[in-house]
């Protein structure tokens, strides 16, 4: 992924191992089950949207400011849950006013979650 002309891996974090848990603490602890192809979208306040398409949710990363290394700010952002109880997210996009996209593979569908 680049962000601001930055490249970054994003890896399934904790062990390493495919799972679910985390929400509401510190990113880089928590685990995901990202699937082959899951979509990742940045919003204009840099939070990072990420399908986390096994678990059949969709994740935010609100970075953490005042991080010296911009990718030590998403390591040490909190994650959360956009919205679940989807069916296999595969893409997710964020509009200018912050209007979330989400696209559910096996249900043929967009969701559409408004801004906060």
């Amino acid at each position: 992924m680049v962000i601001n002309g930055l490249s970054y891996l994003i890896v399934n974090t904790a062990n390493n191992s495919p799972g679910f848990g985390g929400d509401g603490g510190i990113a880089a602890l928590a685990t995901l089950n990202l699937g082959n192809d899951s979509g990742l979208a940045l919003d204009s306040r840099g939070t990072l949207y990420v399908a986390d398409q096994v678990n059949n949710r969709v994740r935010k990363i609100v970075p953490k400011t005042g991080v010296a290394n911009p990718s030590d700010a998403y390591k040490a952002g909190i994650i959360t849950t956009v919205a679940g109880s989807l069916n296999l997210p595969r893409c997710v996009a964020v509009d200018a006013p912050g209007t979330i996209y989400i696209a559910a593979t096996e249900t043929h569908r967009v969701l559409e979650v408004p801004a906060a």
